[in-house]
């Protein structure tokens, strides 16, 4: 670490000095920077917002994904149309997607909108990680467009709308769901299963009994699960 050792930014952290803080993100010194951040994320003040979405153009991953969990922990509306952007950003191991997912996830209500528009993109990529944000914040308005995903050609899009409408619980996935149970994946069947346990209405009871005989153990234990949470135990 540069000049500012990890001692002196806790220090500025515990006395909530944001001015200070934000400017240690000008140094050269990438763990400096990087604990700067984290710093400010911890804080919450939106009054780093600026600062961190400025950095967000760092060339250095470390920075961009830190500004990311930053800006999710302080959860201002700002960051919504920047964490998009961030969201198309595929890496090998897709780091950058999830934390831009956890980040709007965090921020809420404010993000919906976006998040509903990145489900229709053409840019298929934005689909899955849009869809599992959406899950987290659980908004009614997003039921309908979650339907409309279970169809598309990608099986991690399926997956996560199935995921994102399990946590929602809105009692008009539950036949899109149910059409799901003979999905060709056996991931997405797996989710439906799942899905239909959380929310928890009669009418899955019997197609889940039918996945009771899936060739997938995995689908087949979702299944079981599922009816055990309908009240509906099996042998």
């Amino acid at each position: 670490m540069g000049i500012f050792g990890s001692r002196d930014i806790a220090k500025l952290e515990a006395s909530r000095d944001v001015g200070k803080i934000i400017k240690l993100l000008s140094e050269n010194d990438i763990p400096t920077r990087t604990s700067a951040i984290k710093a400010l994320g911890r804080i919450g003040d939106p009054k780093a917002v600026d600062a961190l979405l400025d950095c967000l153009r760092d060339p250095n991953k470390q920075i961009r994904l830190a500004c990311v969990e930053a800006l999710g922990e302080i959860g201002d509306p700002r960051a919504v149309k920047v964490l998009k952007e961030c969201l198309r950003e595929i890496g090998d191991d897709g780091t950058m997607r999830q934390a831009s997912t956890k980040a709007l996830g965090k921020i809420g209500d404010a993000a919906v909108d976006t998040l509903i528009d990145c489900l229709r993109d053409v840019d298929i990529n934005l689909h899955e990680p849009a869809a599992r944000a959406l899950g987290i914040i659980r908004s009614k308005k997003a039921v309908e467009p979650l339907i409309q995903l279970l169809d598309e050609w990608k099986w991690n899009s399926r997956d996560a709308a199935c995921e994102a409408l399990g946590e929602i619980r809105d009692a008009r996935a539950v036949e899109p769901l149910i059409s799901r149970l003979t999905d060709e994946d056996e991931r997405v069947r797996f989710r439906a299963a799942h899905a239909l346990g959380k929310i928890g209405d009669a009418k899955a009871i019997e197609p889940l009994k039918a996945a009771l005989e899936d060739n997938s153990r995995e689908v087949r234990i979702a299944a079981k699960a599922a009816l055990a949470k309908l009240g509906f135990e099996t042998l």
